[in-house]
């Protein structure tokens, strides 16, 4: 009798669930039952079928690779804004990564043209069977707005995922003149790539939940070229509402280089030229972005070349514009730096931070060849100013302190990479965080500053150069980005037991940390009392007065008294800024530690 039973409620539940299939009920389960034993999400676009990954110490988690959030840029979808990608057919396979971005990386010597046009893709990993809504962490990479991708070769999620407490989220967007072309009118307005991004968020935040997350809890980081895309985001309207804290490293809406593109319909003309495209002073702009869109995309890439003025450079050719606010899904309609400056963005924790040699990513590819480091010193003139981006009228001041006065020689090419570093990241980081101090409710809004200054057995200097680089040349541009992602394109995993392994939990740790409260460190009741002019910097270096690792916090003393203050202000009788520590006692180190 009990046999019979158990047989009569098992075809009965087998019924009820053909009926639940059949009428679409539970689309979630409807997911699974498509996926069968991959890891499966319904998304508003339909089903995703995911992959599993082994961790770097730890389990393995759920990845949901090449996740389309916009249409193929393709066609007359090139120099146009993204447009969303719309329901799958049936399901998507999430199990492999996505195209990276086509690109060539002009910051390591010998780089081709690789990746493709049809790129607009997001991974999503997350920790085996997340209980709960966790926060989420939404990574863009940076690059110069012309290389890198979100391929989990380059950017691996492994590190956050050992830890189950965070959803990561790493996303691709249009780069080089395909991602920033403009003819500063409707026909091609301009900042696609960070219209990309934008749409990328807005894709997260409608559909995070269902993988586990919390659309209230999301963090965005952005590293150099998105470090400082991730300022505009706090800035624009197009953003507004998609993220909750924000971190930016090694990159502000100051850099020179980042800057506004003061005329780009005469780029954009040049760029016909370069393509071989005939008749250019007649042409429309309607016509020019026309004739670009039928040029190959290997060959109209290649065409960028013929803009440099001297080796790479400009090597940010193709960056952000101030667009016409009268043109539809406008991104940027004024100057970013004025926005800043006035406290016109969004009020919500804010980290950022810098590593000692900032200025090594333009400066390693040209001191390691002998050659173009000639015509350095031979032009000193001429190319110092472009490559280091300053302007005109501060070079004798940054003359004087890095050359003595005199031209660049053999003796004194080493502080080349200081001028870079301090012109182009260092001083635009103390505007920024100065301005965010004096126009923030730091009790509501914290603000954290980090210094990463670690050297490890592994650098991205060797890659800036094309060879191997001596273990003195310091942390550059990038580095800490080793630490936080697994980078196997280009690096071995460290030993588990190795002073770097640990220091990779230890800033994981960290930005997990801002992930769920919004500080980077304990700010203790002293912290809070700082003057608007001074701010707790949190350092990662070699080992540092018996403490592993050496992580500590130093006092940022009056920052507003810098060595750049009169690039920003009219107040030109400043002194040169340094880096005065006052440290923490044990207390407040036992404190910080907690």
């Amino acid at each position: 009798m009990k046999h019979n039973r158990g047989t009569v409620f098992v075809l009965i539940l087998g019924a009820f669930l053909l009926v639940d299939f059949a009428l679409g009920y539970g689309n979630q389960k409807n997911c699974g039952r498509t996926c069968r034993w991959a890891p499966a999400v319904e998304v508003r676009d339909g089903c995703l079928c995911g992959t599993t990954m082994p961790g770097w110490e730890k389990d393995p988690f759920d990845a949901f690779l090449g996740i389309p959030y916009a249409k193929a840029p393709v066609g007359e979808l090139r120099f146009a804004n993204p447009v969303p990608h719309g329901p799958y057919k049936s399901f998507h396979n999430a199990s492999v990564a996505g195209p990276m971005c086509i690109q060539k990386n002009d910051f390591f010597p010998g780089s081709v043209i690789e990746g493709a046009e049809d790129c607009l893709f997001l991974n999503v990993y997350r920790p085996k069977n997340v209980q709960g809504a966790l926060p989420v962490i939404i990574y863009i990479h940076g690059g110069g707005y012309l290389k890198w991708s979100a391929i989990p070769t380059l950017f691996g999620p492994e590190r956050f995922m050992d830890t189950k407490k965070v959803i990561l989220v790493t996303l691709q967007y249009r780069l080089s003149l395909f991602g920033f072309l403009s003819t500063g009118d409707k026909y091609a307005p301009g900042n696609f790539g960070l219209k990309d991004q934008s749409m990328a968020l807005r894709w997260v935040h409608d559909n995070i939940r269902n993988f586990g997350g919390d659309p209230e809890q999301i963090t965005l980081y952005g590293h150099c070229a998105g470090g400082i895309s991730t300022q505009y985001h706090m800035m624009s309207p197009m953003s507004r509402g998609l993220f909750s804290k924000a971190i930016s490293g090694s990159g502000n809406v100051y850099c020179e280089w980042s800057s506004p593109m003061p005329n780009p319909l005469e780029i954009a003309k040049q760029q016909v030229a370069a393509a071989g495209i005939v008749s250019i002073k007649e042409m429309t702009s309607q016509e020019i972005v026309q004739a670009l869109r039928g040029v190959p995309a290997v060959d109209l890439l290649a065409s960028v070349a013929k803009l440099k003025a001297w080796y790479v450079h400009p090597i940010v050719l193709y960056r952000p514009v101030i667009e016409n606010p009268a043109v539809e899904g406008s991104f940027m309609v004024e100057d970013p730096r004025k926005q800043w400056a006035e406290g016109r963005y969004a009020q919500i924790p804010w980290m950022t931070g810098l590593v000692p040699k900032e200025g090594a990513v333009v400066t390693v590819a040209i001191e390691c060849n002998s050659t173009l480091m000639q015509d350095v010193i031979n032009m000193d003139k001429v190319l110092v100013p472009n490559v280091a981006g300053v302007p005109p009228e501060v070079l004798p001041t940054l003359n004087e302190r890095f050359f003595k006065g005199a031209p660049i020689n053999s003796e004194t090419k080493k502080n080349f990479q200081g001028m870079v570093s301090e012109a182009q990241f260092h001083c635009g980081l103390m505007e920024s965080i100065r301005i965010f101090r004096q126009k923030s409710d730091l009790s509501r809004t914290p603000m954290s500053v980090y210094f990463f200054n670690f050297l490890g057995r592994y650098s991205i200097s060797s890659l800036y150069c094309g060879g191997p680089m001596p273990p003195s040349y310091g942390v550059v541009n990038s580095d800490e980005l080793i630490y936080l992602f697994r980078m196997p394109i280009y690096f071995p995993d460290f030993p588990p037991d190795s002073a770097e392994a640990e220091m990779s939990r230890e800033i994981v740790r960290k930005w997990i940390e801002f992930a769920y409260t919004g500080k980077l460190y304990n700010q203790q009741s002293s912290y809070d009392s700082l003057g608007k002019q001074d701010q707790f910097m949190l350092e990662w270096t070699n080992a540092w007065n018996g403490i592993f690792n050496g992580v500590y916090l130093f006092l940022w003393k009056s920052i507003v008294k810098g060595r750049c203050q009169g690039w920003y202000s009219s107040d030109k009788k400043t002194t040169f800024w340094t880096f005065p520590r006052v440290f923490l006692n044990q207390a407040n180190m036992k404190s910080y530690q907690k």
